[in-house]
């Protein structure tokens, strides 16, 4: 759901990704989410911890 995802990112830890990405990863919903770091649009969402 886009509420996840966007409670995600507002509130999730970060995590180390890959050279021009972000990751966030919220505990409680267990989900990552990887966002483009120069225009900030999600690349991919995925179930699970880092």
């Amino acid at each position: 759901m886009p509420s996840v995802v966007e409670n995600t990112i507002k509130v999730g830890e970060s995590f180390p990704t890959r050279v021009g990405t972000s990751g966030f990863y919220d505990a409680a919903n267990k989900m990552r989410v990887i966002l483009n770091s120069n225009n900030g649009r999600v690349i991919t969402v995925i179930p699970g911890s880092p």
